[in-house]
């Protein structure tokens, strides 16, 4: 079976980039999400489009794309930075935020704002090597991280909601550990309150945030988005990562992760696969059984991909889309991948593929040699036993 596996996988480069090309919009450089998007384009789509054509083509400058030109580079930089609030620094993207189902709730504006201002900045800089013309900060307005702000945010985020509050919460935790790791020690107090309160919403007995009596898809997914910048990151070692373990491998198996209906999502099986590397890197527990799940998740990725070639959130392709709580779309009377799903499938066989030694995989692992990353900042976090955390300089 594994051989069929990475077969497989190394006809996927082929059948992406041709539906790559369904998903051009009217403009170069700028794609929609799927076939019966209700918009021409998005800027997360772009972002994660652009970055499948650098990928696949095995370019690294949007330059050596079809059907670049220079001007055409300069016209789409000076539109994409021209969404730029000035006063917030939030980019905002007129097709989605028009789609946006909740304005009348201030909070989950600002988290869609934000989540939409993370892509595109990643775009400006890793296609166009630009920068946002005004400052912007996670923490805080004005481009300067606000400290107690930070802290404030931990205290009152929707942890019954592990997948979103864990998303910006380590997002955030991770632009203040940068700010400390460049020198600036009045932000370490803030950081370790902060990552504390984390670690408080971790559920000691599967490893994984938030109560047992929440979805498990929204358990993982918040350990996802926590141990993802906290190990990958900033090096940190986590507590109750054999509980992690046990919860991926059984979940896994039982399918406990992968619910059916309008809460089926691509991003889990991924989730899980990161989930079960970071317990690979931390210990030995469970070694053998954790990579037969890794092998047994990319087995299962096939279930997503469509007819067209690429990949869907949802196994059937068929249900309505939404980013981030904006509308890209109803229901499809017929199956069609999606950029968000086919980002997923990329991701999760890069990641297992990689780790797990198979040969000549056309997708990279996504977290590169983050033991070399780690090597290089100048402060080490360490938790003890009892949750207390101490940030020390190398």
């Amino acid at each position: 079976m594994t051989e069929e596996i990475i077969r497989w996988i190394h006809t996927l480069p082929g059948s992406i980039l041709g539906w790559l090309d369904d998903m051009n919009a009217s403009r170069w450089g700028f794609y929609k999400d799927c076939r019966d998007a209700e918009m021409d384009y998005a800027l997360p789509a772009s972002h994660v489009a652009m970055r499948f054509e650098k990928l696949l083509r095995n370019v690294d400058d949007i330059s050596a794309l079809p059907g670049y030109s220079a001007g055409q580079a300069k016209s789409n930089l000076e539109f994409i930075q021209s969404c730029q609030q000035p006063d917030t620094g939030f980019f905002i993207d007129p097709n989605l935020d028009s789609r946006f189902a909740d304005k009348t709730n201030p909070a989950a504006l600002e988290a869609f704002r934000r989540a939409v201002t993370k892509y595109t900045i990643d775009m400006l800089w890793e296609h166009y090597r630009a920068t946002p013309l005004y400052p912007y900060a996670e923490s805080g307005g004005h481009g300067v991280p606000d400290a107690d702000e930070f802290v404030t945010f931990m205290r009152t985020a929707d942890w019954d909601n592990p997948w979103g509050a864990g998303s910006h919460a380590g997002g955030k935790a991770r632009e203040i550990f940068n700010l400390v790791n460049e020198g600036r020690e009045e932000y370490i107090s803030a950081l370790k309150q902060g990552i504390e309160i984390i670690l408080s919403h971790q559920n000691p007995d599967t490893g994984m945030w938030g109560r047992s009596e929440l979805p498990l898809y929204q358990q993982i997914s918040g350990a996802l988005k926590i141990i993802g910048r906290f190990k990958f990151f900033m090096g940190i070692d986590l507590p109750y990562m054999d509980k992690l373990a046990d919860s991926c491998i059984r979940h896994h198996a039982d399918g406990g992760f992968y619910p059916e209906g309008n809460d089926e999502d691509m991003c889990f099986p991924r989730n899980v696969a990161e989930m079960c590397i970071a317990c690979l890197e931390q210990s030995d527990y469970r070694r053998e059984e954790l990579l037969k799940t890794l092998a047994s998740i990319a087995e299962y990725l096939r279930d997503y991909q469509q007819p067209d070639g690429a990949f869907a959130s949802q196994r059937s392709g068929r249900r309505f889309l939404h980013w981030n709580g904006a509308v890209i779309c109803g229901n499809s009377d017929t199956p069609r991948s999606n950029i968000n799903g086919t980002q997923g499938a990329i991701w999760a066989l890069g990641m297992i593929g990689n780790y797990l030694g198979w040969p000549e995989m056309p997708f990279p692992d996504p977290q590169g040699d983050w033991r070399e990353r780690i090597a290089k900042l100048n402060y080490a976090i360490t938790i003890s036993k009892n949750g207390i955390v101490e940030i020390s300089k190398k």
